[in-house]
């Protein structure tokens, strides 16, 4: 059984001024220990970022763009998908 996680993180963090999923955390982004949990119970994980985003994936391995709605940033990172049976859609 394949399993797929899709980590969104394409927020742009309008109320907090910037992007708070990338701010460090213990020495990681918060997004990265998004990431590494997901890596735990999934066989591949995908990152959905903003537009904006210059940065290496977090430890994921796609990367894709998000929307601009949640919608369809989820529909972003699902649509990179092709051969999971379970898929676990974390909202970073």
């Amino acid at each position: 059984m394949r399993v797929a996680a899709v980590v969104v993180a394409a927020g742009r963090g309008e109320r907090f001024g910037e992007p708070k999923q990338f701010l460090s955390l213990e020495g990681r982004s918060v997004c990265a220990h998004s990431v590494a949990a997901a890596r735990s119970v999934a066989d591949v994980v995908v990152v959905v970022v903003p537009e904006s985003y210059s940065g290496t994936g977090e430890g994921a391995d796609l990367v894709v763009t998000g929307g601009s709605t949640r919608a369809e940033s989820v529909r972003a990172g699902l649509a990179v998908l092709d051969d999971a049976d379970i898929v676990i859609v974390h909202d970073a």
